[in-house]
């Protein structure tokens, strides 16, 4: 997964999964289930797909030969199972940091929000500048040059 000024991108391979199980994430469980479940799968010698997210390491894990992929939980979409990490926790340790937690949550959205906004904003300067570059840009004299550069190349090697 990346995030860039279209939002979140995913690998298209993990669309061919035919099973989908998520993972609802519970005191920023999910990045410690993955790196375990990677462990368990990689002990039985299956090949994996592994989609690294920029936030929480890794993002998605797709098992080619099962058709299966696990995935962060995201509100409105179908599973064919969902597995939710807040049934492994304490749950008395949890009413500790239970606050912390919901800020850092809170803090997270944020960040994601003006990241987000901010490469939209870049990619529209990216897009602008582009249309200059291309109404002041000389292709017919790149190509050209080129075709001059690539005989002149061809000729040296020819001569050795």
């Amino acid at each position: 997964m990346a995030i860039s000024m279209k939002g979140a991108v995913r690998v298209t391979s993990f669309e061919e999964a035919e099973h989908i199980f998520s993972v609802k994430d519970c005191g920023f469980l999910s990045p410690l289930f993955f790196d375990k479940l990677i462990c368990a799968l990689q002990m039985t010698g299956c090949d994996i797909c592994i989609s690294l997210s920029p936030v929480y390491g890794i993002g998605e894990i797709y098992i080619p030969e099962k058709k299966t992929a696990f995935v962060p939980y995201r509100e409105g979409r179908e599973y064919e199972k969902s597995i939710n990490l807040c049934r492994f926790i304490n749950k008395e340790l949890m009413g500790e940091v239970k606050q912390k937690i919901s800020f850092s949550a809170k803090c997270y959205k944020a960040m994601m929000e003006g990241s987000l906004e901010n490469l939209r904003e870049a990619g529209n300067y990216h897009f602008a500048l582009e249309k200059i570059y291309k109404e002041a840009m000389d292709f017919k004299g790149v190509d050209q040059l080129s075709r001059e550069l690539s005989a002149d190349i061809r000729k040296r090697l020819s001569r050795e």
